[in-house]
């Protein structure tokens, strides 16, 4: 966990990409770290503002290797989210444990791409 803390920028999508294989395929592993992992994703990726928004941009779609680095790491952070409420998806607290989720796509698809209309991150 330390690593993930304060990653070294090179291994972050590595260590995001790894978190959301766990998430899916072990849930009950992934749900011991799961609030560590996500305040670290949604602190330090997804509410970061995004260097690409700063630039003129296009509504056109481009390859995913394509994106810069945080907008890469964003991606993948919405992955681990999403793994993880699969994981839970037949689960009896499903609904409460993907809320967050499901709150988190919602605010992203309401602010046109971005998490928070205000931060003008995304």
């Amino acid at each position: 966990m330390s690593d993930l803390i304060e990653p070294d920028p090179e291994r972050l999508l590595s260590y995001l990409r790894a978190c959301s294989e766990l998430a899916l395929s072990s849930p009950a592993a992934f749900e011991e770290k799961s609030s560590e992992i996500i305040r670290f994703i949604m602190q330090k990726v997804m509410l970061k503002k995004s260097t690409a928004s700063d630039d003129e941009a296009t509504d056109e779609w481009v390859e995913e290797e394509e994106l810069t680095f945080l907008d890469r790491a964003k991606l993948v952070g919405m992955r681990v989210c999403t793994h993880r409420s699969l994981g839970f998806a037949r689960d009896e607290k499903a609904v409460e444990i993907v809320r967050p989720t499901f709150d988190l796509l919602l605010s992203i698809i309401k602010n046109d791409g971005m998490v928070n209309d205000e931060s003008g991150e995304g």
